[in-house]
């Protein structure tokens, strides 16, 4: 049966050749605008997924109650002491930014851009693969040792193995000697995480020290410095943790601690940071939302667009179900053969769509104004979205003539008293108003964003500062 329908709908097609070009052109552009944006979404919202232990990795947050903001500033036993009196904390880290750090090499320092501060338990917290080095738990156990990714790897010992070396680092404008103890695999680019080296978090001590003029910021739980991740023990609930945090800033902060601590989800952190300070890299969830409802709307419009075409042509293919049903074909297979026909048609046009999406890629990158990659861990999400997608595009285009062919009365078609009047005509015509409407919608949308966008860039800026300081000066 699955054979005949196919031979069927190719037959159709071929004896439709208008059809089939105009349905087809019209699906391959929908598709590839709509690959587009979910390419964009489907990368927005896997931030951070890569991580094996996503669901249970979480970052604390800290809510100063006097200002009314949220940063993540911590304490640098806060890590530690989470640790030590919680049993569901399995691991935790604390991170810091190491800015000026440097490397020698060939007798000059480069500095390195992502360098961070951590402890060991970061390897076991995040998806860090090591490709070259000694075990997870000690990789980072002595104050010398660093941890560098591989394409710093490359670029210090090119075609060889690093594990082992000693390298000078400049460290607070002090050469230090530091021995490389492993290679991480390079992080991708759908993570928050930027690193390309990592030494031992007690560096980041000392220039807390200085600045502030103490010997006691790994002590201080008035220091707020550092980042802090924690892993969860399997089974273990978030909220059941934040309940403690009350009585445990009562208990090493004060009896009435100016802020409070609280858990954020590390699937969380790119795409739900909008409220918290310095929270580094991030997206926009409204834009992802809005991104997707407009590749909704566009295979909508693609689907009616064939349901137009479709139910234009069902006078004409009546006589056909008519004769098929004579020879006994039921309802349910002159359906199969209509969703057939119509499946058939959008896989045949994804090839194309594919092509199309490839090729207007560079000009979506200008028109998103951010990188729109292709990236290796989304890989098959692009493959099984696009496939459901491409399905439910054939489906639900198909679904309304395969419906209504299907319940054609045999007499009627042979007498030629067929229902086709009122009924179908304001059906199509309410398509067509549909259509319209959100084509409207787009087109007056694209304007004003564009006269928007005109007027930021025609705007005198130095005469807008002008009027402003004439205001302030009264």
């Amino acid at each position: 049966m699955p054979n005949n329908n196919l031979k069927t709908a190719l037959r159709f097609y071929s004896k439709n050749k208008v059809f089939a070009i105009i349905n087809g052109f019209g699906l391959s552009i929908a598709m590839a605008v709509s690959f587009i944006i979910l390419l964009f979404v489907i990368n927005e919202s896997s931030y951070d997924g890569f991580n094996k232990n996503v669901k249970r990795i979480y970052r604390v947050v800290n809510f100063y109650k006097d200002f009314n903001i949220t940063q993540l500033g911590m304490p640098y036993s806060l890590s530690s002491t989470l640790k030590d009196e919680y049993p569901q904390v399995e691991k935790a880290t604390m991170l810091r930014s190491f800015r000026g750090f440097q490397l020698k090499v060939n007798n000059e320092f480069i500095e390195i851009d992502h360098a961070m501060t951590a402890n060991s338990e970061i390897f076991e917290i995040f998806t860090f693969p090591i490709v070259a080095g000694s075990s997870k738990e000690h990789l980072l156990e002595n104050m010398n040792s660093l941890v560098i990714s591989q394409d710093l790897s490359k670029k210090l010992y090119p075609d060889e193995n690093p594990v082992g070396k000693e390298i000078m680092g400049m460290v607070n404008n002090e050469e230090h000697l530091f021995i490389i103890t492993g290679v991480f695999k390079d992080l991708p680019p759908n993570s928050t995480l930027r690193a390309q080296c990592l030494i031992h978090s007690r560096w980041s001590i000392d220039p807390i020290n200085k600045t502030f003029g103490i010997i006691n910021a790994d002590e201080s739980w008035t220091h707020d410095f550092w980042t802090t991740w924690i892993m969860l023990t399997k089974g273990s609930k978030a909220d059941d943790l934040e309940k403690n945090f009350e009585l445990f800033g009562k208990k090493y902060i004060s009896e009435q601690p100016h802020n409070r601590y609280s858990l954020q989800k590390l699937h969380d952190v790119y795409l739900k940071s909008d409220n918290i300070h310095n929270t580094g890299i991030k997206g926009n969830m409204k834009n992802v939302r809005l991104f997707s409802l407009i590749a909704v709307l566009i295979i909508l419009v693609a689907a009616i667009n064939y349901v137009i075409l479709s139910s234009a042509l069902s006078t004409a293919r009546s006589r056909e179900i008519g004769i098929r049903k004579t020879f006994g074909a039921g309802n349910q297979n002159i359906r199969n053969q209509l969703l057939s026909e119509s499946v058939l048609i959008v896989l045949i046009v994804l090839p194309v769509a594919l092509v199309l999406t490839w090729i207007a890629l560079p000009y979506a990158v200008k028109l998103f104004q951010t990188d729109i990659l292709i990236m290796g861990p989304n890989i098959m999400s692009y493959v099984s979205v696009y496939l459901i997608i491409t399905i439910l595009i054939g489906i639900s285009s198909g679904l309304y003539t395969s419906t209504y062919l299907s319940k054609l009365q045999v007499l009627d078609i042979m007498k030629n008293t067929i229902n086709t009047g009122k009924k179908k005509v304001r059906f199509r015509s309410a398509m067509i108003i549909v259509q319209l409407v959100i084509f409207c919608s787009f087109v007056a949308c694209a304007l004003t964003v564009r006269s928007q966008y005109k007027f930021a860039l025609s705007k005198d800026t130095c005469h807008f500062k002008k009027d402003i300081l004439q205001i302030d000066l009264g």
